[in-house]
């Protein structure tokens, strides 16, 4: 689905609702990738069809890592952002904003931004009775994106359950992030080598008790629209 959006200042802005489920890991990512050299402001939200490991551009994940991605069969895809590895389930929510640099946010020390680019998944949250934030990254492990020292995460109710990565051209920034539908501790520990410890640290939609697929992604569209500017069309649910 692509329709129009308005901004504050009376520019177009690209409005993208993937069908659901939307393309796997490695088709999204690259859509992201196309759309950055674009360079067209646009919003575009969706969810993964299939599980799948992506790992930042500069990211070498270890032997040891590689070697149970293989023995479980899972996909590979590589973001042209920033950050480790993530883990992407079947349902896991992606949205992408792609802001010209002279946008507000997108300029110097877009690094810093993550809240306030995010700003529309706190308001989402929000009309589900779920309280979100934007804070510093935990630095708990770095080979899970999660819960590595870069960047922001998004908590809700104190606990991770989405975060964001960046790419950067002199034309226009790629911010594009996940949000966890579900959560499978078990297959995180094996993958990752992670504790029950760390793993408790993270959370998924289902868990703070929303049901992935009832929400409105053009309602997560407008929220995030707004979020940074942009009005997209039609009438969201209040």
């Amino acid at each position: 689905m692509v329709e129009r959006a308005r901004t504050s200042g009376g520019g177009g802005w690209r409005v993208l609702v993937d069908p659901f489920p939307g393309p796997p890991s490695d088709r999204s990512l690259l859509r992201d990738e196309e759309l950055l050299s674009d360079g067209i402001p646009t919003i575009r939200v969706g969810s993964f069809p299939s599980p799948a490991v992506s790992f930042g551009v500069s990211d070498h994940p270890s032997p040891g890592l590689l070697r149970r991605i293989g023995d479980l069969g899972l996909p590979l895809a590589r973001r042209s952002s920033g950050g480790t590895a993530l883990l992407h389930l079947p349902g896991d929510l992606h949205w992408s904003l792609v802001l010209p640099r002279d946008h507000p946010l997108a300029g110097h020390g877009f690094v810093r931004n993550f809240g306030p680019l995010g700003e529309g998944w706190r308001k989402f949250l929000r009309r589900q009775g779920v309280t979100a934030s934007w804070g510093r990254a935990l630095g708990l492990r770095e080979e899970y994106c999660l819960l590595s020292a870069r960047g922001e995460v998004l908590t809700g109710e104190g606990r991770v359950i989405g975060g964001a990565s960046q790419h950067a051209t002199s034309r226009a920034l790629l911010h594009h992030g996940i949000v966890a539908s579900r959560i499978d501790r078990s297959l995180l520990e094996t993958l990752f080598g992670l504790a029950p410890a760390d793993t408790e640290r993270l959370t998924s939609l289902e868990e703070l008790g929303v049901a992935p697929g009832s929400l409105d992604l053009r309602t997560l569209a407008r929220d995030l629209g707004q979020g940074v500017g942009a009005e997209p069309p039609g009438n969201p649910h209040p």
